[in-house]
């Protein structure tokens, strides 16, 4: 698993790289690169989900399983943002008011 995450990054970065030199218009790098990052973020997402499960797919009740599993993990981490900002707004922010 972990050669083939080397390999996926590697040929994002040259993905990268080729849209960058091919693409005249700078918007459309842009969009390029947003879109290239976006993979990459899903692909690591991908390896974090998986990385400490033995999920096997052989057939099309296994992809189901892994799509929900990763989109409940996914869930799961902007529940856990809004767990983490809920909290940093309610810290004392204002520090020591000795002067």
């Amino acid at each position: 698993m972990e050669i083939s995450f080397i390999l996926l990054i590697v040929l994002g970065i040259a993905a990268i790289i080729y849209i960058s030199l091919g693409i005249k218009s700078h918007q459309h790098k842009g969009v390029a690169i947003f879109l290239i990052l976006l993979f990459l973020v899903a692909i690591y997402g991908f390896k974090v989900t998986f990385g400490n499960t033995n999920v096997q797919i052989r057939n099309i009740q296994d992809v189901k399983d892994a799509i929900g599993l990763y989109f409940s993990w996914f869930g799961n981490l902007f529940s856990n943002l809004k767990t983490i900002s809920t909290n940093a707004v309610n810290l004392d922010w204002e520090g020591n008011q000795t002067t």
